[in-house]
């Protein structure tokens, strides 16, 4: 996660999609 977020602002945004998507993924 703190991988996503030290990147650029498209990575952000990517970070926090990933981490709604990541969360239903872990959840299966």
């Amino acid at each position: 996660m703190a991988v996503w977020l030290s990147g650029d602002g498209a990575s952000y945004v990517t970070g926090q999609i990933f981490a709604l998507d990541g969360g239903l993924t872990q959840h299966l």
